[in-house]
């Protein structure tokens, strides 16, 4: 097991310039869901008209109907319930009006303000898709077909694919029948996460857990894990400052799949008090900012070249 796991270091090292490009091209392609259904690649531009609020007014959508891939519906919803409450009225509360009928200036202005606030944070929302087939469409109408199967799926970050929720049967016209509750996406999520979870835990093994003093000098500590089902090799690290402390996760394999980063500030330093409170916490990935992105690869670089150097040294 060390053998894999230092075997994928090195070749991912070797390798990471050439994947990465190949990675890069791959982002722009269609997104494949891991079970044998025909699903549209969703993230496909020509599928996005501008973000929306859904129908309730309490979670930003942006949807998509034609007479060929049916009725598509992407879902955005905050990790935290406490957080999600900041989308009901968003509209509202930022000066649009949407009356009795809105327009195209309406839709416009909601589209730029959604943007703004979501697409920064896009790391804490989970995304689910709703997936309407054509053939519960009218071809002429596009109006609904009863009774019609609407299904769900969530979006697999790491993966880059669409894990399957569930299917629904939709009976006749009723609003609560055709409308997806918050609620109802809110249950879909906790079951999921859950499951994966559980699946995650059972399949991880630590290979090494280590110090390093590489990016602090306050030191910090560095595990190294493979998950066994997906042959993904895993850095988890805490590195230690005097005002505050960074967790970090790197997933890779022959690239680098995933970088995130918690930053945590104390209320005041350690030296002064050892256990002290924290006052903020900011979440960064390869996708916040092209600053974040280098600060991480060059951290993951930094764990890379650390554990290659020692297991050299010690003829592993």
């Amino acid at each position: 097991m060390i053998k894999k796991a230092i075997t994928i270091i090195i070749s991912f090292f070797l390798l990471s310039c050439q994947e990465q490009k190949k990675e890069e091209k791959a982002e722009n392609k269609e997104y494949s869901n891991n079970i044998n259904r025909a699903l549209p690649a969703l993230f496909d531009k020509k599928y996005f008209h501008g973000y929306q609020l859904s129908p309730d007014s309490d979670y930003p959508i942006y949807s998509h109907t034609d007479k060929n891939v049916g009725e598509l519906t992407i879902s955005f919803i905050n990790k935290d319930i406490d957080k999600q409450k900041e989308w009901l009225q968003f509209d509202f509360n930022n000066n649009l009006e949407p009356g009795d009928d809105p327009d195209d200036k309406y839709f416009d202005n909601l589209n730029k303000v959604i943007k703004t606030k979501l697409e920064p944070n896009l790391n804490t929302y989970e995304i689910i898709a709703e997936h309407i087939p054509a053939k519960y469409l009218e071809s002429k109408t596009l109006d609904y077909i009863y009774p019609y199967t609407k299904t769900y799926y969530l979006y697999n970050k790491e993966k880059k694919s669409w894990d399957f929720i569930k299917e629904k049967i939709i009976s006749d016209g009723a609003n609560e029948k055709n409308i997806t509750k918050l609620t109802e996406l809110n249950a879909m999520i906790t079951i999921s996460s859950t499951k994966n979870a559980l699946l995650n835990k059972d399949s991880l093994k630590q290979i090494k857990d280590t110090t390093l003093f590489v990016n602090s000098s306050q030191g910090e500590s560095v595990k190294l894990l493979i998950n066994t089902k997906t042959n993904d090799s895993i850095f988890e690290s805490e590195i230690f400052g005097e005002t505050g402390k960074s967790t970090y996760k790197f997933v890779f394999n022959k690239f680098l799949k995933k970088a995130e980063c918690t930053t945590y500030r104390y209320t005041e330093p350690i030296s002064v008090n050892s256990n002290p409170k924290i006052k903020s916490e900011k979440k960064e990935n390869l996708l916040s900012s092209k600053v974040s992105s280098t600060r991480l690869t060059n951290i993951f670089n930094s764990y890379l070249k650390a554990f290659i150097h020692a297991n050299i040294s010690n003829g592993k």
